[in-house]
């Protein structure tokens, strides 16, 4: 497929699964539902899949190569490359993230880069580590353990379940106390270590799912260190990570969070909580 001028987009909303490779070419976008097929190289240009963020929306293919400055962006949707190579897979999503950005020559996410609170992002893992902890199917697809699956989700989401709990803390934890590495151990930024960058993204995340991210934010900017609304589990951790590791896990969690997209998400956060506090004392 070649697409010509940069300035261009092919949307194809019904593309079918096929046993071809699916070569893209020219300096223009291609948008699909996914893409299922034996490969797919990316020379040139853009391919993105349409947002969908359900089964139909995950891709499979045999191989994948992105040749520089071209991107696959999957929004907010899944994909697996069958018997791939797990360390090229953690490349092209690091290399691409940037820092939370998303802004390079790889795999990316333009929903992870304008999620309101950045705590979402692209997990890989390998086929055997998801099959340790999960049944045998991704999305609509069974998984081999020689399959490489990248995932949207959540910072800390270790087991690809979808949600931040507290088995994530406990194999977090586990990859920090034993100097591990990987999604499944705790290394959400891909820098081949477990450190408080990674405790500031779970935590983020975790606060961000459980209504928690405004009083988070607060301690740790320094607004109200009081231990008043502190209690919860959720916010204990924060509370442990930060007389953990200090200021720079602070600045980390912090920073996570954009200016001003973070202020008005919190205010509309507020402002539903409260409504919810309302309906209940009416009950």
């Amino acid at each position: 497929v070649t697409i010509i001028p940069a300035s261009s987009t092919l949307t194809v909303s019904n593309l079918q699964s096929t046993s071809h490779a699916i070569s893209k070419n020219g300096a223009g976008a291609l948008a699909v539902n996914n893409i299922r097929a034996a490969s797919l190289t990316i020379n040139a240009g853009a391919v993105a899949i349409l947002t969908d963020g359900s089964a139909s929306g995950t891709s499979r293919v045999g191989a994948l190569s992105i040749a520089p400055p071209s991107t696959l962006d999957l929004t907010d949707n899944d994909l697996v490359v069958q018997n791939g190579d797990y360390a090229a897979t953690i490349a092209l999503v690091a290399q691409s993230r940037n820092g939370g950005a998303w802004d390079q020559p790889g795999i990316i996410s333009s929903a992870a880069r304008n999620h309101a609170t950045h705590s979402t992002t692209l997990g890989v893992l390998r086929g055997s580590d998801y099959l340790a902890v999960n049944g045998n199917t991704f999305g609509p697809f069974t998984v081999d353990a020689n399959d490489v699956l990248v995932k949207y989700t959540y910072y800390g989401d270790t087991d690809f379940n979808g949600v931040v709990d507290f088995d994530d803390y406990s194999r977090t934890d586990n990859g920090f106390n034993n100097d591990r590495t990987g999604w499944m151990n705790g290394d959400f930024d891909a820098n081949g270590i477990v450190d408080f960058d990674d405790y500031s993204l779970i935590d983020q995340a975790f606060n961000t799912q459980s209504g928690t991210l405004r009083r988070a934010m607060s301690y740790l900017d320094g607004s109200d260190r009081s231990d008043e609304g502190m209690n919860s589990p959720v916010l204990q951790l924060v509370v442990d990570h930060f007389q953990q590791f200090g200021q720079r896990y602070a600045t980390g969690f912090l920073s996570s969070v954009p200016e001003p997209t973070g202020v008005l998400w919190l205010s509309a956060l507020a402002a539903i909580a409260s409504r919810r506090s309302r309906r209940n004392r009416a009950r």
